[in-house]
């Protein structure tokens, strides 16, 4: 089924969504805390009680340009790794874990079901998200198959419910006259039995380029201090309807869409490097669901049920030329995207201090390509059904509370429809995870810790893609098994929060992309990959200056002696960054961010040997004020000067891809 999108289905973007199951509360075996909305947002630890970490994080506390995109607001969360691949998209990893095995969700709705098996968060919009919520192990087996290293929560719906009525537009401006507008609308209003919540938005956004930074050079000389075809152009919108009833129960109904146009950079310094640009790039994303509410039930105890359906569909188009200078298009792909997610989660307590959670996802992925005029169509299946048991224990010596949780899953794929490819049949693998949490008697201290094993199945492109000529297929690849384990202490007080996390990561089967001398890029499966470290992130008050900070140092090496790497590739060494803001009054805020990467590993695409991304730091630093303007909707204007890589320093990304250079944005916003 081909999938046709324009600004007039934006426009009348009012199709189905919904807060899907992780939306709605935390699970059960998850404890967050919740950021308070600040200029910059330091980093904050968080208590933990089934043994992994997590943080959540309102948009409206970062630093983000007036229509950012996913991609902006990952790069702000801490003990994170986003890199920008030759396709132009942006991946993110967590703890040595390749960006297949980290699940991006949108209100419970996982985007990384798709033909690539992740999200590219360069190009989606996150205009309608109010929250992200970063847990970087596995706290649950509820977010559905291929969830194993890592969850990124966008949530929208559940924050309308406390959101007030109000209107915000924002706008900014770049030195090189890009720009950028978007609206916002939210109205609750009061029923004869709940809630009923409204909001909508729209954004626009349209960017020459790139700036380039400091001793970087096009082959093609451009004409301006732009990279070479990294223009973009994007619309996007939102709409969100949820009903809460005084009993629990909710029934949400939401749409989110973005069109856009867009170039990629070319590899520096590579002589067979992708000539790419995105023509048309659309996407829509709708879901219905609802919830019971917890009830008392004859048998005893209480229980809870809540049920989604997501629909996710999308067009990508891409142009490959000839040459640097994009005058000759040689080979082109339209592909369409096509997937249905259905959710399930039910809980029932047991007695005042144990509850069982059951969950089953299934997700339906359709991929039908045209390449070089030749048509080819691609399915594959993916389910989970999870169960998970909580229990409460009581205290122990110096332990106020224990916490733990157990649980196992059964995930599996297959892929009926595979072109004019073989198919891998059907494949299904065991996993499950335990946690456990000790509060101790001073209730600000909790220790913590958890171990999980889980797989994941190759995407249909790892499959089945030849990437217009660059790949080799390889139908044989395996499943991938992590075994990941972590454990820490979490100290949480009203002037200063800490939290230390040591992590174990082993992958085995893990798929990886290999280039044989003479031939093209191929994916194989090797004996593993393995990254021992240990998290830091710290974050205290002093009066109207607040500091943040967070290291993340970890050894990642590739455990194949036959695979002629010793590393894995773009998995940072170290990661730092040191985020300050001074509230000095009248309104006036400052604030810097110092960021540091270490070294990395790459391939060379001329050579397919090991090569090396030196380390590199970057200060972003940003100038707020704030005018109270009244009451009623338009409560206060605010107006900012943000200054990006203030230092002009070159960061390489992946191999011969730099970050932008030096940029300046002026934005305003009224609300």
């Amino acid at each position: 089924m081909r999938v046709r999108f324009g600004r007039r289905w934006i426009a009348l973007l009012g199709a189905v969504i919904a807060d899907s199951v992780s939306a709605q509360a935390p699970q059960p075996d998850t404890t967050v805390i919740e950021v308070p909305a600040t200029l910059v947002r330091a980093t904050h630890p968080v208590t933990t009680a089934g043994g992994t970490g997590a943080t959540r994080t309102s948009l409206d506390s970062l630093p983000l340009p007036s229509d950012p995109t996913m991609e902006r607001v990952l790069r702000a969360l801490p003990a994170s790794h986003v890199r920008t691949n030759s396709r132009g998209e942006a991946e993110v990893t967590v703890r040595g874990s390749e960006s297949r095995q980290v699940a991006v969700l949108l209100d419970g709705i996982p985007l990384t079901y798709a033909w690539d098996g992740r999200a590219d968060v360069s190009v989606i919009p996150s205009l309608a998200p109010q929250e992200v919520v970063f847990v970087r192990g596995l706290s649950t087996l509820m977010h559905g198959a291929n969830s194993l290293g890592g969850v990124v929560e966008f949530n929208t719906g559940a924050a309308v419910t406390r959101a007030r009525s109000d209107v915000r537009v924002s706008g900014d401006v770049d030195q090189d006259g890009g720009l950028g507008l978007s609206g916002v609308v939210a109205a609750p209003r009061k029923t004869g039995s709940g809630v009923l919540s409204a909001r909508a938005g729209m954004g626009y956004r349209d960017s020459p380029g790139q700036r380039l930074a400091s001793g970087i050079t096009e082959p093609v000389p451009t004409g301006d201090d732009l990279r070479a075809n990294t223009d973009v152009r994007q619309l996007n919108g939102f709409a969100t309807l949820r009903l809460d009833r005084e009993n629990g129960a909710f029934l949400s109904l939401t749409g989110a869409g973005f069109e856009a146009e867009r170039g990629i950079a070319a590899q520096l310094d590579v002589a067979n490097a992708r000539f790419w640009r995105y023509p048309f790039i659309a996407r829509g994303l709708g879901v219905l669901s609802s919830g019971t509410g917890r009830h008392a039930m004859p048998w005893g105890g209480r229980a809870d049920l809540k049920l989604s359906a997501g629909y996710d569909a999308g067009r990508t188009e891409i142009d490959a030329y000839s040459s640097r200078d994009y005058s000759k298009v040689v080979a082109q792909e339209d592909g369409n995207d096509e997937v249905v997610t259905v959710r399930s989660v039910a809980s029932q307590t047991l007695g005042d201090n144990a509850g069982l959670t059951l969950g089953a996802t299934y997700g339906d992925i359709r991929h039908d390509e045209v390449l070089s005029g030749i048509e080819n169509a691609y399915r594959q299946r993916l389910w989970s059904v999870s169960g998970q048991a909580q229990v409460g224990l009581p205290a122990s010596g110096a332990v106020r509370r224990y916490e733990l949780s157990a649980g196992a899953t059964w995930d599996g794929a297959d892929t009926p429809i595979t072109g004019n490819k073989p198919s891998f049949g059907r494949l299904d693998r065991w996993g499950g995870r335990v946690g456990v949490a000790a509060h101790l008697a001073d209730d600000r201290t909790t220790l913590h810790a958890s171990v999980s094993q889980r797989a994941r199945f190759p995407s249909l492109r790892e499959l089945y893609s030849g990437a217009l000529g660059s790949f080799e297929i390889n139908p044989d690849l395996r499943p991938e098994h992590l075994l990941a384990a972590e454990g820490g202490m979490t100290r949480r007080a009203s002037w200063a929060d800490l939290q230390l996390v040591g992590f174990y990561h082993l992958l085995s089967d893990a798929v990886v992309r290999i280039r044989p001398p003479g031939q093209n890029f191929q994916r194989v499966n090797q004996e593993g990959i393995r990254s021992i470290g240990g998290e830091l992130l710290a974050s205290r008050a002093f009066g109207p200056f607040q500091l943040g900070g967070e290291l993340v140092a970890q050894h990642v090496e590739v455990l194949d002696p036959s695979a002629g790497l010793t590393r894995p590739e773009n998995m940072p060494s170290v990661m730092a960054a040191l985020k300050a803001q001074l509230l000095v009054g009248a309104g006036l805020q400052l604030a810097a961010d110092a960021e540091y990467t270490g070294e990395q590993s790459a391939i060379d695409p001329d050579t397919g040997l090991e090569s090396e991304l030196p380390a590199a730091g970057r200060l972003n630093v940003q100038v707020r004020r704030a005018w109270p303007m009244g009451s009623g909707w338009m409560r206060s204007l605010e107006a900012r000067a943000t200054f990006e890589n203030l230092t002009d320093a070159v960061q390489y990304d992946a191999f011969g891809l730099p970050l932008p250079g030096r940029g300046v944005r002026l934005e305003f916003s009224v609300n």
